[in-house]
């Protein structure tokens, strides 16, 4: 019998890195487990088509290694299975607190919005051509998730229906879909069959969140079968080393420099350039680091260059 094929990626970087917690599991079961390592290099190549591919200003960094993963992992399987929406279900993300329920749904997207513009900064990142733009087709996630969200929820389902609403469709599946998709691979999400979905939806909070402990009750199942080490470490966020990558001389950190300094973008009209010039000087410092944030931004001014938006 053939063993089943598990696939993980890995980073130079430790900080990033899971592939020992990935290898650990994969030998419990006895896989015939797959590494890729993803380097600065690859993902630069990745990068500049990164949103051509999506033909949106879609900036979530990890379609990155989920691209170079599920073109390796194409190379010996049609499909897999894949972990999204666990997080959302049973309350896996560190904004999955409990407490008073909140009296606005504005309350419930803020975590997630501030990962990584503070609501200040990006304000001040657009000039008032840029906010013209913007307000012309406004979109309000807030009074999105308000007119379907349902009366009497606690604090943790406020939190999750909004995930199910917002996170999970707009980033998590769109990543998985179009980068398994891209390389004629078939990624299929378990824990968002439906009446499995329904069924935890409907668990009580301390099944899900209890003493501080997220996903409380995944873990009581997996004791009996993951290594211990897997079980009680903290929540990584799969992440790749944007930071670094950034700071580093290179054809990665040349591709979103040049593109911020560019005369396209300079032309439109649309971004305050000294504040973009005062993060670019504090990354290279390094003052402050903002790798996240100039991701973002290379990520939307290609996709308006892409689409012929070159002056205002």
């Amino acid at each position: 019998m053939q063993r089943l094929r598990t696939f993980s990626v890995s980073f130079a970087e430790p900080q990033f890195d899971e592939s020992p917690y990935s290898r650990s599991v994969a030998a419990v079961f006895g896989c015939e487990h797959h590494e890729v390592v993803v380097s600065k290099d690859e993902a630069t190549d990745v990068a500049v088509d990164l949103v051509d591919w999506f033909d949106e200003p879609f900036a979530d960094s990890s379609a990155l290694p989920t691209f170079i993963l599920s073109r390796e992992a194409r190379r010996f399987v049609k499909a897999v299975l894949c972990g999204e929406g666990a997080d959302e279900l049973f309350g896996g993300s560190i904004w999955h607190d409990l407490g008073e329920p909140l009296t606005s749904v504005a309350e419930l997207i803020a975590p997630r919005a501030k990962v990584v513009f503070p609501a200040d900064m990006l304000d001040a990142l657009f000039s008032d051509a840029g906010h013209r733009e913007l307000d012309a087709e406004p979109y309000d996630p807030a009074a999105a998730v308000a007119r379907e969200m349902p009366v009497g929820l606690d604090r943790l389902h406020q939190h999750l229906f909004a995930d199910i609403s917002l996170y999970l469709p707009s980033d998590l599946l769109t990543k998985i879909d179009r980068m398994s998709m891209l390389n004629s691979l078939e990624a299929r999400v378990p824990y968002l069959n439906h009446p499995l979905a329904e069924f935890v939806w409907k668990l009580p909070t301390p099944l899900k969140v209890r003493d501080g402990v997220r996903k409380h009750l995944l873990r009581v199942v997996a004791q009996s079968a993951l290594p211990p080490a897997v079980i009680t470490r903290a929540k990584q966020g799969f992440a790749i080393p944007m930071d670094a990558w950034l700071w580093e001389p290179g054809r990665f950190r040349d591709a979103v420099y040049d593109t911020l300094r560019s005369d396209p973008c300079r032309n439109r009209g649309w971004f305050d350039h000294a504040l973009i010039a005062r993060m670019l000087e504090e990354h290279d410092r390094p003052l402050q680091l903002h790798g996240y944030r100039l991701w973002a931004l290379f990520v939307l001014e290609r996709w308006l260059q892409l689409n012929g938006t070159i002056a205002g």
